[in-house]
């Protein structure tokens, strides 16, 4: 969907893929991809042995629980140990279990949260599908940046060294990496950065210079830093501390500024280079914002702890909560 098909009032729902990349291309888009999990089957009450006999109704655990009603299910005790045969029920409809309720029973704190994922862990990759040696990355990104941004060729991370410097490596060169990254050289200091999900070589950079840079990565990646800006963006008056792409529109970048006294939201078409629309009313600085699946709304969240949903298109506030 392009910039004007979008102004014009169409929405598009992103398409969903697998996470495993050999798995992409075997699946459709939004589907699922895994069998839902076999829930296990719960137990007949019927007697497995020949000398089985009826127990008394058993008393709930103390591991766990509140105090309060609880509901406990009689059931009948089973020998599995039987030399003789057990005898083949008769069909008939499956006896019910007698439920008593029990009240006010206290249960003792054993300090041992119950889990299902108590018993999982995680298998590392071998070294060689790692990044290593990374020099010189910057450990003064703001909260709101990822400080890692990634598309299906380049790796891109923000680097400790003047001129705001954005290190790039192709997702293939795994190991360890040369002392000196080749960089995307910006010359203000950069808050954030993101890649073009319908471009995996485009990357635009907020500075704090008031500018947005976008960047396009020549094919095979950089060999050596690089100055040449494939696009600067001007219209902040102020340092510019967020920036996305539209996720179903190609080439429209939206960003956000404090500009000094009333804090905006931009949408820029990159094909022209021009501002399209601007999203105000925030009394305070932008702390994240996203769209949804079809991108025909924006939610954004600030400092002053307010939730706000904007109808991009009509410039429109619909929807404010606080929290």
């Amino acid at each position: 969907m392009t910039a004007d098909e979008y102004l014009a009032g169409a929405n598009m729902t992103a398409p969903k893929y697998p996470v495993d990349p050999s798995k992409r291309p075997s699946r459709p888009p939004g589907s699922s991809g895994t069998a839902a999990p076999a829930t296990a089957s719960t137990s007949s009450p019927a007697a497995v042995g020949s000398s089985s006999s009826p127990a008394p109704a058993s008393s709930p655990s103390p591991a766990g629980g509140n105090s309060g009603d609880r509901l406990v299910s009689k059931t009948t005790s089973m020998s599995l140990h039987s030399s003789s045969p057990s005898p083949q029920p008769e069909e008939s409809e499956p006896a019910k279990a007698e439920v008593i309720a029990v009240k006010d029973v206290k249960y003792k704190f054993t300090g041992v949260r119950q889990s299902s994922y108590r018993y999982i862990s995680g298998k590392p990759l071998h070294p060689s599908t790692n990044y290593d040696h990374l020099k010189d990355l910057s450990l003064k990104m703001t909260g709101e940046c990822d400080a890692l941004a990634v598309s299906s060729e380049f790796l891109a991370v923000p680097l400790n060294k003047p001129g705001g410097q954005i290190g790039i490596i192709p997702i293939k060169n795994m190991g360890r990496q040369p002392a000196k990254l080749p960089a995307l050289v910006n010359t203000g200091e950069v808050l954030d950065f993101v890649f073009n999900p319908f471009d995996p070589r485009m990357v635009a950079a907020a500075c704090d210079d008031s500018y947005i840079r976008v960047w396009k990565i020549p094919e095979g990646g950089l060999t050596e830093d690089t100055t040449e800006v494939f696009l600067k963006l001007s219209g902040h008056r102020h340092r510019v501390n967020l920036v996305r792409f539209h996720p179903t529109a190609r080439n429209i970048l939206v960003s956000s500024s404090t500009e000094l006294s009333e804090p905006t939201i931009k949408y820029w078409d990159l094909t022209t280079g021009k501002e399209i629309l601007t999203l105000t009313g925030f009394q305070d600085q932008v702390f994240s914002f996203d769209h949804n699946s079809d991108g025909s709304l924006l939610a954004v969240v600030s400092k002053d702890k307010m939730l706000r949903i904007f109808d991009t298109r009509a410039k429109k506030l619909i929807r404010v909560r606080a929290f």
